[in-house]
Formats: structure tokens, sequence, C-alpha cells
């Protein structure tokens, strides 16, 4: 059951980490080339080389992409409730 758990936990993970990297990507393209795209998704050190403006910009779309990570980690945790209530019986099951 354990093992069920961290495979699904990792999962979860992967799927919160994909859709933040490609929906982060989509929007940073609206205000950024492609190299600089491609340089802050190696390291955020370079949005100190962007403009104010420009830096703001980048801060509220992260801030965003967290608040999204959260909304999908939320919806997963609300999936397990009944996924637990199905796994749930009177009488549990003694290992010998």
């Amino acid at each position: 059951m354990n093992q069920f758990r961290f495979l699904g936990g990792s999962i979860g993970l992967a799927i919160v980490g994909s859709v933040m990297y490609s929906w982060s990507k989509s929007q940073f393209l609206q205000i950024l080339t492609p190299e600089q795209v491609e340089a802050l998704l190696q390291t955020t050190t370079v949005i100190s080389s962007f403009t104010p403006q420009i830096q703001e910009s980048v801060r509220q779309i992260l801030a965003q992409g967290y608040n999204l990570q959260m909304r999908i980690l939320i919806g997963l945790a609300a999936a397990q409730f009944p996924a637990t209530a199905l796994m749930w019986q009177k009488k549990p099951i003694r290992l010998s």
C-alpha cells in the first residue's frame, strides 16, 4: 500500500511540474524572447538582467504558476477521499 502512495505522489508531482513548465513557458513567450525564456527556465538569476517592468511581470507569472500548482494539488488531494473510501473495510485483513 505504501508503494502505491509513493507512486501516486510521484505521478502527482510529475503532473504539476509538467503543467507549471508548459504554462509558464507560454506566458513568458508573450513578454520575452525565446532565448531569454530558455535562460530563465535554466536559472531564475537572469531576472535581475531584465528591466524592472519585465521583472515584475516575470514574478507575477511565477506567482500565478505557483497558484495553479496549488489548485491542481488540491484537486488531487480531494480525489484521494473517494479512493480511500473505496478501500475501507469493516474487518481489516490481518496478516499472520
